[in-house]
């Protein structure tokens, strides 16, 4: 049985206990189901005995007819169904999988990991690129050289593609065998962390060679991109390119920018009107949501310089002079640095994306579970038949010192009213009116139907409370066919209330208490545990993020190093130098915030239409995820500039950061 249901009979495990005449002994209590409102009473028999029962009060021979049953691997429930079909065409078969709930519920699990795999794809490439873009920055006088002494385009390429490959094959080959003889372990360190049973599943070798290679072959066409252009070009064009960072954008980018933007628009309409969207619109949205991303690297290039120098003069209103120099020479150097920007960007995209979407679902339980506890406390009874008289039982929890107000609630009664010559069904409870006033569950009553017959109505409301149709004041002595079900109970001390209606337990044995506190912080524990996983892998990726965005920056700054000289040489303190670096950084990093946050937010705008409700914006993550960035980037780069202020100037002049 379950435990409450044990603590009311007095039994421990061990104990015996009187049932239909027989005695049977308590082999086992479960915890009491909280977290989805007041706890069901549970009493497992074995099936026989309950057969028994049923036969000798029913007179009937009724038999099971539903059965659970759990296919083995690899099996297809589709193909077993039609197996056990062939017994009796006539059985009804359930398949879980089949389920619309299960498969909703799924179809936004799938598309949480599809989306954050792209974009955990899209930063693991980013971050890449951004270093791998500064080593070919460093080696492009080298080719220099070897182009000079006759080395070919296509040797200097082979070079840098043997490079490139190495280190995403290395990569690639050492997450895969990490995750190949990690996985059980892993498993069972979830289930220490968040104190849960998992099943762990077999390693899909299949699937992960798959993703490996798609992996592998992504990065791999991020890094050939900028090594095939550092390699066509001739030495004298390669050393002028090398240090002119400014660029022009050709209408091509624009116009491809226009199409994206329509087919992305185009199918999100279709997502949400067509016959199939049901079947086909997830994955239009999906779709949708990739093009809007690239969408917004294709414009974000060309947007930025444009911001920048619109915003320069007010920039050095506000921040001064050391602002403004920074930021005249961040902006011919935008298409260098518009990775790392993109870097952050895609931090916050996964940090708003993850948040809202598990912060929705917890809200979502939480309104469900308040909707549940009208009042803080519920109490009830464990019997149908229950003796309690439910005003005699009020005025005694009202006497509770802790207590503030109560109100009752009847069983269900059935009834008939007659509308336009027809009979209509009705379930009523009956309440006491002026109570359920008093706690507000209902509005001060006004009369808006006039009498007619015994009974008049005096107000009506869209929902009323436990399914009933219908409330009737207990002053009706006429009505006989219910029982007391439920107090309502207000104060504003919940455990010592609770306590205090413990005590009543030796007058009423059959109470049953429940508070919205306990089965709220039952609700919250059960959510970590089912998503306490997605929880973890977005917590490690915002950090591995943040630490690979420091690294570029970090990479970003010291390839400058000759530029800061130059200002020192034309008497910018070691002070203003520190404020020109951070004035650097921290724009690049607000920037990147800004935009991630909206991008963020319509990417999952964009996805919530699979299952269109309210979504909840997790405003603590955002802040905090945004706020160790900036913490972070001054008490890092502060160091960086003092240490790039205390080198001596003949060398640094002389350094050609390569």
């Amino acid at each position: 049985m379950n435990k409450g249901l044990a603590k009311a009979l007095n039994v421990k495990i061990g104990d015996k206990i009187f049932i239909e005449g027989k005695n049977y002994r308590l082999v086992e209590t479960v915890n009491d189901l909280t977290a989805t409102g007041a706890a069901p009473d549970m009493l497992f028999l074995n099936q026989k005995v309950v057969k028994k029962y049923i036969q000798t009060k029913q007179n009937n021979n009724a038999e099971a007819t539903y059965l659970l049953i759990k296919a083995k691997k690899d099996i297809n429930p589709l193909t077993l169904s039609s197996e056990i079909k062939l017994y009796n065409k006539k059985l009804r078969i359930d398949i879980a999988e089949q389920d619309y709930g299960m498969q909703s519920n799924l179809q936004s699990l799938r598309i949480f990991v599809v989306v954050l795999s792209v974009i955990i794809l899209i930063v693991t490439s980013l971050i890449i690129i951004s270093n791998f873009e500064l080593l070919l920055y460093k080696m492009r006088n080298q080719f220099v050289i070897m182009r000079s002494l006759g080395a070919s385009t296509k040797q200097i390429s082979r070079i840098i593609t043997i490079q490139s490959t190495i280190i995403n094959a290395s990569g690639i080959s050492l997450g895969f065998i990490l995750t190949l003889f990690s996985q059980r372990s892993l498993y069972k360190l979830v289930e220490k962390i968040l104190n849960i049973s998992s099943t762990p599943s077999e390693f899909n070798i299949g699937a992960a060679v798959i993703i490996a290679i798609v992996t592998f072959s992504v990065i791999q066409l991020f890094l050939i991109i900028p090594s095939y252009r550092s390699t066509k070009v001739l030495p004298l064009k390669t050393m002028e390119k090398n240090e002119k960072l400014n660029f022009g954008y050709s209408k091509a980018r624009v116009n491809v920018f226009k199409v994206l933007v329509g087919i992305s628009l185009f199918l999100i309409v279709c997502s949400q009107v067509l016959p199939t969207r049901e079947t086909y619109g997830p994955t239009m949205l999906l779709i949708s949501v990739v093009l809007v991303l690239l969408t917004f690297v294709l414009i974000f290039s060309i947007l930025l310089p444009k911001f920048l120098e619109w915003f320069l003069p007010y920039g050095q209103k506000l921040f001064g002079r050391e602002f403004y120099i920074s930021i005249k020479n961040l902006i011919p150097q935008v298409r260098k640095n518009t990775v790392i920007i993109l870097m952050i960007s895609s931090l916050m995209i996964i940090a708003v994306f993850g948040s809202i979407t598990l912060r929705t679902i917890q809200v979502s339980q939480q309104d469900q579970l308040k909707e549940d506890y009208a009042t803080p406390i519920l109490v009830g009874t464990r019997l149908d038949d229950t003796k309690i008289s439910p005003t005699k039982f009020t005025k005694e929890v009202e006497k509770l010192p802790d207590v503030k107000s109560v109100s009752n609630f009847s069983t269900l009664g059935s009834a008939e009213y007659q509308n336009e010559g027809r009979n209509m069904s009705m379930s009523y409870a009956v309440v006491d009116l002026k109570r359920l006033q008093a706690q507000g569950l209902i509005p001060h009553l006004k009369q808006v139907v006039e009498p007619k017959g015994n009974y008049k109505v005096v107000d009506i409301e869209e929902q009323l409370l436990n399914g009933a149709d219908a409330y009737v004041d207990w002053k009706n002595k006429k009505l006989i066919d219910v029982s007391f079900y439920l107090l309502y109970v207000e104060s504003k001390h919940i455990k010592n209330a609770v306590n205090q209606l413990e005590g009543l337990k030796s007058q009423y044995s059959e109470m049953k208490i429940s508070n919205y506190e306990q089965s709220a912080k039952e609700a919250d524990k059960m959510f970590y545990q089912r998503w306490g996983i997605f929880i973890l892998v977005i917590a490690t990726l915002v950090v591995s993020t943040m630490v690979g965005v420091f690294n570029s920056l970090v990479n970003n700054i010291y390839s400058k190093r000759k530029e800061f000289a130059v200002l020192r040489a034309m008497g910018v303190t070691p002070k203003s130098l520190r404020k020109v670096i951070l004035s650097q950084v921290n724009l690049y990093i607000i920037i990147g915030l800004i935009i991630g946050t909206l991008m963020g937010l319509l990417t999952t705008f964009i996805l919530l239409l699979v299952d269109p409700g309210k979504f909840v914006i997790d405003c603590k993550v955002i802040i905090t995820v945004s706020l160790s960035m900036l913490v972070g980037s001054v008490f890092i780069f502060w160091f960086v500039g003092n240490k790039i202020s205390s080198q001596k100037l003949s060398v640094e002049l002389t350094n050609d950061n390569k």
